[in-house]
């Protein structure tokens, strides 16, 4: 109708990625954010690669933050480097209860016992961590007692999702626009 505001112009922001993670990881995911935070998802409209080791994305609206990862069905058992070379610690997260299950606890963290084989090689003491975790679980749950640590529980403890990378990308000055 004649009385209806126009249209508000297209506006998209995205990203060429050169990179030999291009070629070495066709599954790569790539998403955008309208927001630092990442709570505002913007939608892809166009994903290609135009040669082996180029990714060119593009997504409606301004982005604020991007992550490129791998699919998230690639899970596995992991654990993280400490700042001490030859150290590891495994997040404590929630078993239901007290705590949702799999809600990682801020600033909990269980070590990661190592021990020699018979060649000596450091292998994962897997008796010893069972025990970290649960010392690492009663002190998350605090006053209330935490669910037991069985085998599901332990794979809980120790799963690891695909990693993604941000970037974020700020705003110029002045730039006010809200997408």
């Amino acid at each position: 109708m004649a009385d209806d505001p126009p249209a508000p112009a297209a506006v998209w922001s995205g990203f060429l990625l050169r990179s030999v993670a291009v070629s070495s990881w066709p599954g790569l995911q790539v998403k955008a954010f309208a927001d630092g935070a990442g709570t505002r998802p913007l939608g892809l409209l166009r994903l290609d690669r135009p040669s082996p080791t180029v990714m060119i994305a593009i997504f409606d609206g301004i982005g604020a933050r991007f992550e490129l990862g791998l699919p998230s069905q690639a899970l596995h058992f992991g654990v993280l480097e400490t700042e001490t070379p030859g150290t590891y610690q495994v997040p404590i997260r929630g078993l239901g209860g007290a705590i949702d299950p799999g809600v990682q606890v801020p600033g909990a963290y269980a070590a990661v016992p190592l021990r020699s084989d018979a060649r000596g090689r450091r292998v994962l003491d897997v008796t010893a961590l069972r025990g970290a975790l649960w010392s690492g679980l009663v002190t998350a749950y605090g006053a209330s007692p935490p669910p037991p640590l069985h085998p599901g529980a332990f794979a809980i403890q120790m799963t690891e999702g695909s990693e993604q990378q941000p970037f974020d990308h700020a705003r110029p000055r002045g730039d006010s626009a809200d997408d």
